[in-house]
């Protein structure tokens, strides 16, 4: 079963696969002595002993950058992806859709789509309607089918450009029509909106409901009891005639000042929950500790009205956890990132700042419930893990932007960034993979925006400085990371399975012979990180009937390769050992 799921022929390969993926530096010198001096059966029965069990792997499959990219725009400080569709926010962007115009931090975003041969391209640019300086558009995004939602949380001007009030903040939504064209149609604000609101610091749209968050907002629902960035939620839905009404106020039930409630918010479908990563008390509002955090889960009852039901927190709290920072739900599952977290998931093991998540069940009694606490396998201090959370059926992506090591926990680059990926299987949230940028590099912190829809996988890297051709440096212009699962790379036409890779396994030279008829265009060898790392090795022959590669430089292990022709793409796995 778990030899077919893999697509791997031999023993050796999922020995390989696992100590890449499962063992740190050390044990994998150890399990390659043992393998090479015990029989194949004594090596799986010692792994079927630890039910090691594991999901496809994802592999990165693009770099995207803006194509009129500046320093320092910070492009992929939010991404969001839906489908074939995906949009990235640049808040201090400074020129329009046609590249003029400049405008200081007046912000912006990007919409790529995936086309029928597996491939993103950016295909518009979007910019406020009524942009001005300092309104940073693109600070926060959000996709849902047929429209797009973008924060900028310095925006002053109500929806008819007038009573302007410093740092109010607005949202913008964007429609798609027949052209495959999104356009504006129509900008929001908060029905009580003051200064310094910060009203589209975080938004979250799905299907005809959005809710945006205003962290620095000071009011309760009934515009009373001011207390000072206590923060607030505003929930919008959608009518008959595609406008979009507020239709809600949120606020925490036991609000007090400074709690930056509304910091991260999501939606799905009946459901909503809202962060507050500098709120104190636990969930009975007392046992003060400071900004251990928490958050609130809303739901909507047959009559449209919105109610708190839950706050939620640590189970093992602490100050400075800030717990709720970034929050993720869909259906009954809701995730908290704690990235001020200090322990691992047996509360053991301290590790300043390294992170956690925590995810929370809908009970069939209605009351939401630990379910797990995740932290990274090779967790470190002042990982910030946690720092993002998406989710997507049994998928949970997790940023940890300043994490440090390859997937390989080597190569130490300070806040490179990365990313890891969990799977529910056999009832258990398991840790299947860390992600890395192709060419990581310090400081980029890679993995500060994460969103994740069925096999697709979007990662931003905001202070990333070189283009996809790691080329044109400028400092923090920012870039973008897709990823797809490998068991559905290579399903996007007839081409699947049709070329050979001989012998594999491997020492060094592999060939490669086509089944039919195809012009070669290129071969992109991945690990098992989803990293590209066809530098590595030799090209031979490109262009002759058999075309073949040299992998004496790789390491032993699995890897995927990749067949690109003018028929379409496929891939495969390939162990060398």
């Amino acid at each position: 079963m778990i030899m077919e799921r893999l697509g791997l022929k031999t023993l050796e390969g999922l020995l390989l696969q696992e100590l890449n993926r499962l063992l740190n530096t050390k044990a994998k010198h150890l399990m390659k002595h043992l393998y090479s001096n015990f029989n194949k059966l004594f090596v799986f029965v010692f792994f079927l002993t630890f039910n090691l069990t594991f999901g496809q792997d994802f592999v990165e499959i693009k770099k995207a950058v803006a194509p009129d990219r500046e320093s320092p725009d910070l492009f992929g400080y939010s991404v969001a992806i839906d489908n074939n569709y995906a949009v990235v926010g640049a808040y201090q962007q400074k020129l329009d859709v046609s590249g003029l115009n400049s405008i200081t931090n007046a912000g912006a975003a990007y919409i790529f789509q995936k086309d029928n041969s597996g491939n993103w391209n950016q295909i518009q640019k979007i910019v406020a309607s009524d942009r001005e300086s300092s309104d940073r558009f693109g600070r926060s995004v959000s996709i849902s089918g047929d429209y797009i939602v973008v924060g900028a949380y310095q925006e002053d001007d109500d929806v008819n450009g007038n009573n302007s009030l410093n740092g109010a903040g607005s949202a913008y939504i964007f429609k798609r029509d027949v052209s495959d064209t999104w356009i504006e149609i129509q900008k929001i604000v908060a029905s009580d909106r003051n200064s310094s609101d910060r009203f589209g610091q975080s938004v979250s749209m799905d299907g005809d409901y959005l809710i945006v968050g205003a962290n620095l907002e000071d009011e309760d629902v009934t515009g009373n009891n001011t207390l000072s960035s206590s923060g607030s939620a505003y929930l919008f839905e959608k009518d008959g005639s595609d406008i979009w009404n507020e239709v809600q106020k949120l606020t925490a039930s036991d609000r007090q000042s400074g709690d930056l409630f509304g910091w991260s918010v999501s939606i799905s479908g009946d459901y909503a929950v809202v962060g507050a990563y500098n709120e104190d008390e636990d969930e009975l509002g007392s046992n003060t500790l400071n900004n251990s955090g928490s958050a609130y889960v809303f739901e909507r009852n047959g009559t449209g009205i919105w109610n708190e039901v839950k706050k939620i927190v640590a189970s093992n709290r602490s100050a400075e956890d800030n717990f709720g920072y970034s929050v993720a739900i869909e259906n009954d599952i809701v995730v908290i990132g704690s990235i001020g977290e200090d322990e691992d998931a047996s509360e053991l093991n301290t590790l300043i700042n390294s992170g956690a998540v925590y995810i929370f069940n809908r009970e069939n009694s209605g009351d939401w419930l630990l379910n797990a606490k995740r932290v990274a396998l090779d967790r470190s201090d002042n990982d910030s893990f946690g720092n993002s959370v998406s989710l997507s059926g049994s998928y949970l992506a997790v940023g940890a932007n300043d994490e440090d090591e390859d997937g390989n926990g080597m190569n130490t680059l300070s806040d490179a960034g990365s990313a890891y990926l969990f799977e529910f299987i056999s009832g258990n949230w398991q840790q299947v993979q860390k992600l890395n940028a192709s060419d990581r590099g310090a400081g980029d912190i890679f993995g500060a925006a994460i969103s994740i829809d069925n096999e697709n996988l979007i990662i931003g890297a905001h202070r990333e400085d070189e283009d996809e051709n790691g080329m044109n440096t400028l400092s923090n212009a920012g870039a973008i990371y897709f990823f797809e699962n490998s068991a559905s790379l290579g399903t996007h036409n007839d081409f699947v399975n049709s070329f050979l890779i001989y012998p594999n396994p491997t020492q060094g030279k592999v060939f490669f012979k086509l089944k039919e008829a195809s012009e070669l265009k290129t071969i992109s060898i991945y690990d098992l990180t989803g990293r590209l790392i066809t530098d590595k090795v030799l090209m031979i022959n490109s262009n002759s009937p058999i075309p073949s590669m040299n992998l004496e430089k790789l390491p032993a292990g699995n890897y995927f390769i990749e067949v690109n022709t003018n028929n379409g793409k496929s891939i495969k796995q390939l162990i060398k050992y």
